[in-house]
């Protein structure tokens, strides 16, 4: 059949969009966008900082959260479904990797959460490609409609985007067992191809750390070829000649396993090459591929095989954007410019350095008086760098860049009247440049640099600077280090070296500046410069060279980025350039922005160019990556506050469970679980819930009894201490002190396995391929070994989670609504709650940002009820106890992302239709007060459910007298489209009562309630269980206030 060309349009092209692979496993566990899944895991983690870091965060704390979302998600459209018991498994796979590259580290790694997705979505992978290749393919296939074309053959490689920064290391290395994990084939060798020797050396060293055996091809030649192999992409030629390190790709042979490390450089002829040297590498191997910088390769005009290939294989895509997102890295601030052409190209120049200097001055200056925190958030001194590259002059440019930038800072040195003049200008915002706004280019720019100069004389100002950034003043000296290779240092009069030229060619670079009239010294007493620049003792403040410094460099200080020569075509180059530039280690290593407004300007990576057209290549680069947002606060109003303390809220609490509670696993045999391990296919297209297709469906019809069994059998053939370590690890990893086991007791587990599906005496139920149960062969034990140790994890969760179930309804507290501030889940200023809305910055939606600023700014127009606004819908409703409510609505607005997110389309219609019945009650309603708020994950109130750690309702309904606080009804309200209901979040309209009980035993007359309400057509409703429609919320009423009106008139 001849290939099938791609039907992509290049018109506008959202590259994520087209990552097929990565789109479809999203679907398969219940998302259509990696936005979707990333605000599900941040809104449901518990004890989750904004940051997502957790007090307990184990690995599995992300697959338990991913299981609440299948819990409410439909069988997939595309044939193949994921379950729980898959995710379990995954899960158990996931942790013994982590076990396998921790076990040489002394300080052990611990999973981001996209880290382990990334890990989890490559399990989902090779599962299906080993145990279900054609259902998997046609899948993909009826997924991607037509767009690409699947096939065996091209599923031999994986791709991961992520940002510089983001761990990508720590995934090739998981990577690596995976593989092996899953037997594809036997490599007959394992190569790691990286761009350069020096991240050779860094992986290297990091694999030796994973505990993997890997050697330097620079140091073994093709010796050890059981190694994984250590390789530069440079290494490789089509001819070998004479007797050096190039190599041919045909001399390693056999099915290779081939990790490649940002392998684009940007320059169309040596990518072509390199591309040409993996593909030859791959053919009838598999490869894993890891890069920042795809989505400045992959444009479907100029390289469509390209294109195709790589939007097949990107399995996992956390680039910058979601890096920058979740808070990891510096802020940054790149000076866009409308008009750079009605001022003289030198004096821009002028301009530019000079507003990139004060820029680095303020930096230092608020890094000096802060040191206290510097050291709380792992700040260190900022840096300068100018980095471009063009090294020596050529036949049309008579300077180069980096000539340019030593001529300014003796300029600056020499004459301060210039130098004065420019900063007169550039602080008092009157450049004459401005932004897309209108604005000058530097209006509030500077934190504190105007209030200093206009409260000192201009000298002192200057003699200031030069002091802090210069380290003193005097005329401009240069001096080659001659015990380094490529460094002149400079330095002003006798003080210590200021800055650092690290160039390639020192000779070349020489002759132009003594043409230039600069006399260069020789210093042959300091060592290398460079090597001690990330020591605290270093006096270097600007470091001057090449792009050699985008690949591998590894500082924190970069603070400052003058731009100098942006090529054609170097995306990659730039991407890698900011993607070290935004590096943070941040507080406590967490590698994210604090926030704080005093040392913001520490976190905030500046960037100008010496010249405009570097700008606009600049950003036309990281306009690719889709991360110039505009952040709008909108402030949020708390309503009702004097109530507040009236309002009472649950406390289900388990701070003493691990003291109060001892449970016995040979003691509880209530429990029983079932454990799916068929491969999961449907046909055709089904609406009910996963619930229903693995319980109802298949546990209890007899067709299926042919895939139940029993493990009793086979009790005996098991290596017992092998099964109860493990289980130790499981329960030290989910912090499951107070559970008690034995040899013996999970004998006595898997001995009572059901046999047929009208068992109703048993702990557990096994379904699996009846393959499983021939045993032939050794590996044939281990593997029935491995499925009961999932099933005994599985036991054990499940019996864990109801103990707590239990031990929280019997303890059940009551507190006041002001003792859990239902707004901390906002951003606190000193003045008001913030939620904070980001729009793309780009041309065309200008006048959309002003509409939504003029109506963050103007409260009456805020405070309108708009819910079909397009610019900034929202719901303004008397009851609730903050205002506005805002919608995230991405078809309807331009608004990329919300923090906290908005209400959805189902959470919106059921508050419309709940305003529009207080209006016109059923009954009446004249002598009660209603309030009503959004119960967010994390800050508001959750229940505990077998399938899920806490499923929090949409929200608090508060119905009390207005003359009294009692008797007062508390009712939990959660919209839902009837595909996604589960069967326990229904029964908490029953479990909750077991609270109420409790509660009231305590002396309070608190009615609790919980219902779900339909949004759409797909189900039916049950009121005796409180399942309604939007048409029934007279229900919630009518069934509430009859009893608040029967306990308010007992005696």
């Amino acid at each position: 059949m001849p290939r099938r060309r791609s039907t992509v349009s290049t018109d506008s092209i959202n590259i994520e969009h087209h990552f097929i692979l990565f789109r479809y496993i999203l679907s398969l566990l219940g998302f259509s966008s990696f936005m979707e899944l990333k605000n599900f895991i941040q809104s449901h983690i518990l004890d989750v900082t904004p940051t997502f870091e957790t007090t307990n965060q184990t690995p599995t704390y992300y697959a338990t959260t991913l299981c609440k979302k299948l819990s409410d998600t439909p069988l997939s459209l595309y044939s193949i479904s994921i379950t729980e018991d898959d995710i379990f498994r995954y899960d158990s796979n996931i942790l013994n990797y982590l076990k396998k590259i921790n076990q040489k580290r002394q300080i052990p790694i611990n999973l981001k959460y996209y880290q382990y997705l990334a890990i989890l979505f490559t399990e989902i992978y090779f599962d299906l490609l080993k145990n279900k290749p054609d259902e998997f393919i046609n899948s993909l296939n009826n997924f991607a409609n037509s767009t690409f074309t699947f096939d065996r053959k091209t599923m031999n490689k994986l791709a991961y985007f992520m940002a510089t920064g983001s761990g990508k290391t720590i995934i090739a290395h998981i990577n690596y067992h995976q593989f092996h994990h899953y037997k594809l084939f036997e490599p007959d060798c394992i190569l790691f191809i990286t761009p350069n020797e020096g991240l050779s050396k860094q992986h290297h060293e990091e694999l030796i750390n994973s505990n993997h055996p890997a050697i330097l091809y620079s140091e073994s030649g093709l010796t050890n070829t059981d190694k994984v192999l250590i390789i530069e992409i440079t290494k490789f030629t089509e001819v070998k000649k004479g007797s050096g390190l190039s190599i041919t790709p045909d001399s390693f042979e056999g099915r290779k396993l081939i990790f490649v490390d940002e392998g684009h450089k940007g320059q169309s002829s040596e990518e072509r090459k390199w591309k040409s040297y993996r593909d030859q590498l791959a053919e009838n191997g598999f490869v894993f591929e890891y890069s920042a910088t795809f989505a400045q390769i992959l444009n479907p005009s100029e390289a469509p095989d390209i294109f195709e290939e790589y939007c097949k294989s990107i399995i996992f895509d956390y680039s910058y954007k979601y890096f920058y997102y979740d808070g990891y890295g510096k802020d940054f601030s790149i000076i866009n410019i409308q008009n750079p052409r009605e001022i003289q190209a030198d004096l821009f120049t002028d301009i530019m350095f000079v507003g990139n200097l004060l820029t680095f001055y303020e930096q230092l200056l608020i890094f000096e008086n802060n040191k206290s925190l510097a050291v709380k958030y792992n700040l260190e001194k900022p840096l300068w760098i100018f980095v471009g590259s063009t090294v020596t002059a050529s036949s049309q440019k008579e300077f180069s860049d980096i000539l340019t930038v030593v001529i300014l800072l003796s300029k600056f040195v020499s004459e301060p009247n210039w130098a004065l003049n420019l900063i007169e200008i550039i602080l008092n915002a009157k450049t004459g440049l401005r932004n897309p706004f209108g604005e000058d280019i530097f209006e509030n720019s500077f934190l504190l640099l105007p209030a200093i100069y206009h409260s000192t004389n201009r000298e002192e100002f200057y003699h200031n600077l030069l002091k802090t950034v210069f380290n003193g003043p005097g005329p401009l000296r240069l001096f080659e280090i001659k015990n380094a290779e490529g460094e002149i240092a400079l330095k002003t009069g006798d003080n210590s070296y200021f800055a650092l030229i690290n160039i390639g060619n020192v000779a070349e670079f020489k002759k132009l500046l003594t043409k230039s009239n600069f006399t260069i010294e020789s210093d042959i007493i300091s060592p290398s410069l460079f090597d001690s620049i990330k020591s605290k003792s270093s006096t270097i403040n600007i470091l001057i060279g090449s792009k050699k410094f985008i690949e591998g460099w590894d500082t924190w200080r970069v603070s400052s980025i003058g731009l100098l020569y942006v090529g054609k075509s170097q995306g990659p180059q730039i991407i890698q350039l900011f993607g070290r530039g935004v590096r943070l280690l941040g507080e406590n290593n967490s590698l994210k922005r604090s926030n704080n407004p005093q040392i913001k300007p520490l976190e905030t990576l500046k960037i100008y160019g010496i010249k405009s057209d570097y700008l606009v290549k600049f950003l036309e680069a990281i306009k690719k990556e889709e991360i110039e947002l505009e952040p709008i606060s909108v402030p949020i109003k708390p309503q009702h506050e004097d109530k507040w303390n009236d309002l009472k809220i649950i406390k289900l609490e388990t701070p003493k469970f691990y003291h109060d509670e001892f449970i016995d696993i040979s003691k509880n045999s209530s429990v029983s679980v079932t454990l799916n391990l068929l491969p999961r296919t449907t046909v055709g297209i089904s609406t009910s819930t996963r619930d229903t297709i693995t319980i109802e469906t298949m546990s209890n019809t007899p067709e299926y009894d042919d895939y139940l069994l029993d493990l009793s059998p086979y009790i005996n053939l098991f290596n017992w201490q092998r099964i109860y370590t493990e289980l130790l690890s499981y329960k030290l990893e989910h912090n499951y002190w107070n559970i008690n086991f034995t040899i013996d007791s999970l004998k006595n587990i898997l001995s009572k396995g059901a046999k047929s599906s009208s068992d109703n005496n048993f702990c557990y139920k096994l379904y699996v391929l009846p393959e499983v149960k021939n045993l032939t062969t050794y590996s044939d034990i281990i593997r029935l070994e491995d499925i009961a140790i999932l099933l005994l994890k599985k036991y054990i969760s499940a019996l864990y989670k109801i103990q707590v179930k239990e031990y929280e309804s019997k303890n059940a507290t009551v507190k006041n609504l002001t003792d859990i501030n239902p707004l901390s889940i906002f951003e606190s200023t000193l003045n008001a709650y913030i939620q904070t809305v980001y729009v793309k910055k780009e041309t065309n939606l200008l006048s959309y940002l002003n509409r939504i600023h003029n109506i963050v700014n103007d409260t009456n127009v805020l405070l309108t009820n708009s819910p079909y606004d397009p610019t900034l819908p929202r719901i303004i409703f008397h009851e609730s106890l903050f205002l506005p409510l805002l919608l995230y609505t991405r078809d309807l607005t331009h608004i990329e992302y919300m923090n906290p997110t908005g209400l959805n389309e189902g959470e919106r219609d059921f508050l419309l239709k709940l305003i529009d019945y207080l209006k016109n009650p059923s009954i009446d309603l004249s002598n009660y007060e209603i309030y009503v708020l959004r119960n967010y994950p994390r800050s508001g109130i959750g229940f505990l459910i077998q399938t899920s750690e806490k499923f929090y309702p949409d929200f608090i309904i508060w119905i009390k007298p207005k003359s009294s606080i009692y008797p007062q009804a508390i009712v939990f309200a959660d919209p839902k489209s009837g595909y996604f209901l589960s069967e326990e979040k229904i029964n908490l309209a029953l479990s909750i009562k077991d609270i109420e009980k409790t509660i009231n035993s305590q002396g309070y007359h608190i009615t609790l309630e919980s219902f779900i309400i339909i949004v759409d057509n797909s189900s039916s409703p049950i009121p005796d269980k409180n399942l309604i429609n939007l048409n029934q919320i007279n229900l919630i009423f009518e069934k509430v206030i009859p009893k608040l009106n029967k306990i308010d008139s007992q005696p």
